[in-house]
């Protein structure tokens, strides 16, 4: 190495002479004058394709400090890998997408990470293929990260200006983004890089996908990538977004079920914490969750384990029945109980424990933990299963990956029913407790339970609930 060369957003670059090492270690002072103007006047070599505008000098003066800001994160990601929260999530969002309805999160723990999001192509495949790629028939979005808008081939395929103001960001200045040429057969992104020029960082990027049709636009699908100077100067994208639009087949209004409807879904992630090798750490603004959990008498139910609904948030009561879930994404929750009798088969107790959680915010809340036999119990009655003082069978069809036989034909002792969604069904009826005898169950792939059963299962009841896992073959082909 001969020389060095410094770059951060809001700054003019410097380059140094790197002098003799000493003992090994070659020190370099170097003094960075921080730009007076972000929107300075630079000299121009645009794209061709691109129509000339009075702002263009500013725009690309803009750029080039954007570039090193996001030359920033690309670094950090390589240069300082830390131990990173992730959480992923997945938003079901009513009406015109203004409110969610439910929400599926993922925890991910990156253990010397690079990075918690990346784009899923270069940018040259994006600049000449679009974003977006045809599966089924249906379109498979993708977003852009830093490493995506700092390649070249980014800036000869898209023209930039300076963006309207906005009012919700009194001090920041956005750089906008578009094609440079449209092709209507492919999918393509506009949208605005903004950058606080009084703290000099880059902020966000928002973006609109294009191409679409015009229905789906009016849903305005497109997304948010945000960025943030960690206190160790670290510069790392700590939450993103994607908002997309799906046609719903089966959506309802009012009593009649229409086709031809969009639903309307919200994907992305954020960065809840992270740890450096050299001590830094930061955590997220996010929310938590206090219950109190006491048994049907009234103790409190030391050992408990509760599970936020369809997200891997989980936590378990200590001594005094208190337990505490932390680093939650805003959004709807409804609580459910990990049962030691139903767990085997993937079955929770349900509860009427629901909230909202907000950034920055604690809900406190009191759960009188369900019974297991009144879950079971309610499954039987709906079958027509059930009689007073029996033993209880429930059992989970499954297919060979593990996922849930729905619609598949079960019988124990002659009675015969189908598996519900869940592929979950149960028995409670004529099984006395203390006389050893076996219970036999069959279960057919075939809804008719037509020929030899697909797989049979024979177990002695002996505690009030006895849970069954039954893997199902799949049917051989003739």
């Amino acid at each position: 190495m001969r020389r060095v060369r410094a770059l951060r957003i809001g700054y003019r670059p410097v380059e140094a002479q790197i002098p003799p090492a000493t003992d090994g270690i070659a020190k370099v002072d170097l003094t960075m004058k921080a730009v007076a103007l972000m929107l300075d006047r630079v000299q121009v070599d645009a794209n061709r394709e691109c129509p000339r505008r009075v702002d263009g000098e500013a725009a690309f003066a803009l750029w080039q400090q954007a570039r090193a800001g996001l030359l920033a994160t690309i670094v950090a990601r390589e240069a300082r890998p830390a131990a990173m929260l992730d959480l992923q999530y997945e938003r079901d969002l009513s009406g015109f997408g203004e409110r969610v309805e439910g929400q599926r999160v993922r925890i991910t723990t990156i253990d010397g990470g690079t990075t918690a999001f990346r784009a899923a192509r270069p940018a040259s495949q994006f600049v000449q293929t679009g974003f977006a790629t045809d599966s089924g028939g249906s379109h498979i979005l993708f977003d852009p990260d830093a490493e995506v808008l700092l390649d070249d081939a980014f800036t000869s395929g898209y023209c930039f200006s300076i963006a309207d103001p906005d009012l919700s960001r009194p001090r920041e200045v956005g750089l906008e983004f578009r094609p440079a040429k449209r092709d209507t057969r492919r999918v393509d992104i506009s949208g605005v890089l903004w950058v606080d020029t009084a703290v000099r960082a880059l902020k966000e990027i928002e973006y609109r996908h294009l191409g679409l049709g015009p229905a789906v636009d009016r849903l305005r699908p497109g997304g948010r990538v945000s960025f943030r100077e960690m206190p160790n100067g670290a510069v790392v994208i700590d939450r993103w977004s994607m908002r997309m639009v799906n046609e719903d087949t089966t959506a309802k209004l009012g009593a009649m079920r229409v086709t031809g409807r969009y639903a309307v879904t919200e994907g992305g992630g954020e960065l809840a914490r992270a740890r450096w090798p050299d001590g830094s750490e930061w955590h997220a603004s996010l929310g938590t969750l206090r219950v109190h959990v006491r048994d049907q008498r009234g103790q409190a139910a030391v050992g408990a384990v509760l599970r936020l609904d369809s997200t891997d948030y989980l936590g378990q009561a200590d001594s005094s029945g208190m337990l505490d879930i932390g680093d939650l994404l805003p959004g709807p929750y409804s609580a459910v109980v990990i049962d030691s009798a139903l767990d085997a088969i993937g079955v929770r107790l349900p509860t009427n424990l629901t909230f909202v959680a907000a950034r920055d915010s604690l809900v406190e809340k009191t759960l009188v933990l369900p019974a297991a036999t009144d879950t079971v119990k309610r499954r039987c009655q709906m079958s027509g299963a059930y009689s007073d003082g029996s033993l209880f069978v429930i059992a989970r069809a499954v297919n060979p990956d593990g996922t849930p036989l729905r619609g598949a034909r079960w019988n124990i002792r002659g009675r015969s029913l189908v598996t519900s969604d869940d592929g979950v069904f149960a028995y409670c009826t004529g099984i006395a407790p203390g006389n050893g005898a076996a219970v036999e169950i069959s279960v057919w792939r075939d809804h008719a339970g037509r020929g030899n059963p697909s797989a049979v299962a024979t177990v002695v009841p002996k505690d009030k609930i006895t849970a069954v896992r039954i893997v199902v073959p799949e049917l051989k082909s003739p």
